[in-house]
């Protein structure tokens, strides 16, 4: 009986209770406004505006508690997939159902008011060229290894070079290697009116993607803590996150 009741109890704790520490995995190298910093160690000042929103959450709400780890980003990958780390920010693909859980909706839409972030990407280009470059075919676009928009623009017939960082995409950009790389142009309903090298380069508009950032957590965590995956959720969605990120955006050019 005794055995019997503690079942019980878990049981309803797991749907009811919520109160984990979760390990979320980041890249180790700079991706603003996004992520700020390089290696393993997160910034104790300006951390980037994901990790500060997450780090307020936390502040919010005494029963979450986030552990971030830095890893290159397909090491995050492979131990979401592992269970290893518990969560992180990703956008959606049908493929990564298999092993990452989204917000969704009752009639099993995406709750696109819980992402963290939403960005609208666009081409970036020498001033001189915006209204000159036409069509794709010809148009070769730098885009940092593992940017999802690779595979967006690469369907829409541009050739894509992978880099290393996106200082290294915009650098061959200033230096007439390639015509274009992809930097975030709109942020929630407002478009971004500076970003690097803005004094030299524009955004093409409109925006070649609208890529929702959503924190996304391991298979097993979430089976494990559903009451803490969804008051993380619920947090984003009354958070207003677009302030912080145009705060980072306009750091990064008064640096």
């Amino acid at each position: 009986m005794k055995f019997v009741a503690i079942w019980v109890f878990s049981l309803f704790c797991s749907i009811t209770c919520y109160g984990s520490e979760i390990i979320f995995c980041y890249e180790d190298k700079a991706l603003p406004p996004m992520f700020m910093g390089e290696g393993f160690d997160v910034p104790k000042e300006d951390p980037g505006a994901s990790i500060e929103i997450l780090q307020k959450i936390t502040i919010a709400d005494p029963h979450i508690h986030f552990q971030f780890v830095r890893r290159p980003w397909k090491r995050c990958l492979a131990d979401l997939t592992l269970n290893k780390v518990d969560a992180v920010i990703a956008s959606y693909r049908e493929e990564r159902e298999s092993f990452m859980v989204f917000p969704k909706r009752v009639d099993g839409r995406l709750h696109t008011r819980k992402a963290i972030s939403q960005f609208g990407s666009c081409l970036i280009v020498k001033k001189t060229r915006v209204n000159r470059l036409q069509g794709t075919a010809s148009v070769t676009v730098a885009v940092p290894n593992g940017y999802s928009v690779s595979s967006v623009l690469a369907e829409q017939g541009y050739r894509v070079i992978n880099t290393y960082s996106q200082n290294d995409a915009y650098d061959l950009v200033l230096k007439g290697v390639v015509d274009a790389t992809v930097g975030i142009c709109e942020i929630g309903q407002e478009k971004v009116i500076g970003f690097l090298h803005s004094d030299s380069l524009a955004a093409k508009y409109p925006a070649s993607e609208m890529n929702y950032g959503f924190v996304a957590f391991s298979k097993g965590y979430a089976k494990e803590h559903p009451s803490t995956v969804n008051a993380v959720w619920q947090h984003l969605e009354k958070m207003p996150s677009t302030p912080l990120y145009l705060k980072y955006i306009m750091k990064g050019l008064e640096d």
